[in-house]
């Protein structure tokens, strides 16, 4: 694994942003033909979902796999009824999933992305565990948000202190991020620890703004990209804005993208979720694993 990561972080430091960005276009192009699945045989499945340090991870055909609408493709093998037999290999984007979990600090065997999720209708309630996935559209009267696309991501609009934006929209971030621009002059409230499996571990200062999406204000916490990873979303998405999971905390959601125009349905939460709020606890459990390890 060691010699894994020292192999992106030297081709990061020779390459930067263009290596980032081919890596990127790269893995739309050529994975999403390589999650192999066989046709499945029911119209819906609900998995139980649970919050593990700020990451979905919902039992799928006894396996855990990381729900993440940041990846554009999917990694791991496991089966059941509506999906059938997946083999998405052992990689995502290059990088092995073993070593991205490792990464996170939480225990998962697959990570679907959304080559996958784009073929399905499919909810999050946190509030009551579940994560659902259907060829039916589900039930509900929430806001509809029209849903845009970063090769394969979704983004969706937004308002950052009053001002309309956009942010591509992460399950897998438990960290939202904010363009450089929208914090100026605004103080820290703290660090975060965070990760990304091309270049490892990172720290950013975390700002509080206010996000509002759906008719709704929301305080929200965010921290600020890496210089070449602000850069290369900025290119692609316009700029280096992340939501993250965190939003589910107010809102029951259903991804409808069997639509033509594919939309983000909020509906109120009908239980009470919460996520880790920081580093600190979301990372206590896997600190403490390595100190035993040594």
């Amino acid at each position: 694994m060691l010699e894994i990561k020292e192999e992106f972080m030297k081709t990061i430091k020779t390459a930067g942003f263009f290596a980032i960005f081919l890596a990127l276009f790269l893995t739309v192009s050529c994975r999403k033909e390589g999650t192999n699945m066989k046709k499945n045989q029911a119209k819906n499945e609900t998995y139980r979902l649970e919050v593990e340090k700020g990451h979905f991870i919902a039992n799928i055909g006894g396996k855990r796999v990381l729900i993440d609408t940041g990846s554009p493709a999917s990694g791991g093998v496991f089966s059941t009824p509506f999906w059938g037999d997946v083999d998405g290999g052992k990689t995502v984007t290059g990088v092995p999933v073993k070593y991205i979990s490792e990464l996170s600090g939480v225990k998962f065997d697959a990570l679907m992305g959304m080559d996958m999720l784009s073929t399905v209708n499919f909810s999050f309630r946190l509030g009551e565990g579940t994560f659902t996935v259907s060829k039916d559209e589900p039930e509900g009267n929430g806001k509809e948000i029209p849903l845009g696309f970063v090769m394969g991501i979704p983004k969706v609009p937004v308002t950052v202190q009053g001002k309309g934006t956009t942010m591509v929209l992460d399950t897998g971030a438990f960290i939202s991020y904010f363009s450089p621009a929208w914090v100026n002059g605004i103080e820290p409230v703290r660090n975060e620890e965070d990760y990304f499996p091309l270049m490892g571990r990172f720290t950013t200062p975390v700002h509080e703004l206010e996000v509002g999406i759906a008719g709704t204000n929301l305080k929200m916490e965010g921290g600020q990209l890496p210089a070449v990873l602000g850069m290369s979303l900025s290119a692609i998405a316009g700029n280096s804005a992340i939501l993250g999971n965190k939003l589910f905390e107010h809102f029951d959601a259903d991804f409808l993208m069997l639509r033509k125009k594919p939309v983000l349905r909020l509906n109120p939460a009908k239980g009470e979720a919460r996520l880790p709020a920081d580093s600190a606890e979301r990372y206590k459990a896997s600190r403490e694993e390595r100190e035993e390890a040594i």
